[in-house]
């Protein structure tokens, strides 16, 4: 078949869904397998960055919406400030290692903004779901080997919240994919009680609960969407019903939850209302705050934030907002807002309009982008979310097709 000029082929299509995919996984391969070397976070990037060019060359004209331009503009100016950030920076040693982590998203933001398109989005999403799938056997298997629940002494449990992160971004994406009417519904079903399976056994309380957080008001969302669409009593049956089970499989990864030893403790500790004591995260985020407010708008410079709120350069506030004010004061902290806003403004905007979009594609990616949001809003260093843009620049490309297209 004759290819039109500027249109990837099969080939490019299946590598970068690779590559995508593998930006998602290195972490867990590297927290399973410590010999690998963090240089192979690079490699995928600089795949999807020759791709690109190669893509530029074929077709100089993209086509993308305005929309998309204003994301990537956005992108632009809030690492190119975080990286001069760096100019009155307090730190000594970990700003370089943050200059290269802003430097490849940026580049990534760059790559997919040219690479992206539909039949890439579905294979990205199905590899990446299989390889969560993946990943979670890995830890179904620890738990058989030790034949308990108490994950001490495992892989897992010095490492439990980069392997919960990947397996809650899989269960949120394939069970809202589950939930979206005309889909091989039976398959991402099982796949997501496979998943939440995996995910309850992770340690990784915070995702678990954002996952089933997600997953419920996407329950709840969907059937109220589609019901507004179309009235009929099946949709009404069809609707309720898979509500039911979204019901029924929260409460069965947080029965399996509760079987694992630490995941319980830490649950009930959050019941309990301890979860911001002094010495945790409450303690570090009233400490940013009081640093904030004395320098609220060039802020300390990049990596300041962690020798602000702990005294050691590789620490961070668990919060993207705080660490970002931090270390960029108050103009990179409002261009991370905006850059959020608009994936949910381009979304909100296209939904239920003319045209038709891809539904079952659109809404896991909208549940995993706003996964990834509540996770590096309580944990993580979100100089190493390159994720977040990713999701953010396919829920764009994926909302604003059907304008692109009239």
């Amino acid at each position: 078949m004759t290819e039109r000029r500027g249109e990837k082929s099969d080939w490019q299509s299946v590598l970068v869904a690779i590559m995508l995919a593998l930006i998602f996984f290195l972490p867990s391969v590297r927290a399973y397998l410590s010999f690998v070397p963090q240089v192979a976070y690079v490699v995928p990037v600089f795949f999807l960055m020759g791709l690109s060019l190669f893509q530029l060359m074929s077709c100089p004209w993209l086509g993308r919406s305005l929309i998309q331009t204003v994301l990537v503009t956005l992108c632009a100016m809030f690492f190119s400030w975080l990286m001069l950030s760096s100019s009155w920076t307090l730190s000594t040693t970990q700003y370089s290692t943050d200059l290269g982590l802003l430097g490849l998203a940026f580049l990534l933001v760059l790559s997919c903004s040219v690479l992206l398109d539909e039949p890439t989005i579905e294979l990205f999403f199905r590899i990446l779901v299989g390889l969560g799938l993946l990943v979670g056997l890995v830890v179904i298997a620890e738990f058989v080997i030790i034949g308990s629940f108490n994950a001490a002494g495992t892989h897992l449990y010095g490492r439990y919240l980069t392997i919960s992160h990947l397996l809650g971004i899989t269960a949120t994406g394939a069970s809202i994919r589950y939930l979206v009417p005309g889909t091989r519904s039976k398959l991402w079903g099982f796949l997501a009680l496979v998943l939440f399976l995996e995910l309850s056994l992770s340690l990784g309380r915070g995702a678990l609960l954002s996952t089933l957080l997600i997953f419920s008001g996407s329950s709840l969302g969907i059937l109220l969407y589609q019901l507004s669409r179309n009235k009929e009593y099946a949709h009404w049956f069809h609707g309720v019903l898979k509500f039911g089970v979204t019901v029924l499989l929260g409460l069965s990864a947080m029965t399996m939850a509760l079987q694992v030893g630490r995941t319980k403790a830490r649950l009930l500790r959050m019941l309990s209302g301890n979860e911001l004591e002094e010495g945790g995260r409450g303690a570090m985020w009233r400490e940013a705050l009081g640093y904030i407010q004395d320098s609220p708008f060039l802020g300390y410079g990049l990596s300041s934030n962690g020798l602000l709120v702990s005294g050691t350069e590789v620490a961070h506030p668990h919060n993207m907002f705080l660490q970002v004010w931090l270390d960029g004061g108050a103009l990179a902290v409002i261009t991370l807002l905006l850059i959020l806003m608009v994936p949910v403004f381009s979304f909100l905007r296209n939904l239920g309009g003319a045209g038709r979009i891809n539904e079952a594609l659109l809404f896991p990616f909208v549940g995993m982008f706003f996964f990834l949001f509540l996770e590096y809003s309580k944990s993580g260093n979100f100089y190493t979310a390159r994720g977040l843009f990713i999701f953010a620049l396919c829920v764009v490309f994926l909302a604003e097709k059907r304008r692109l297209k009239a």
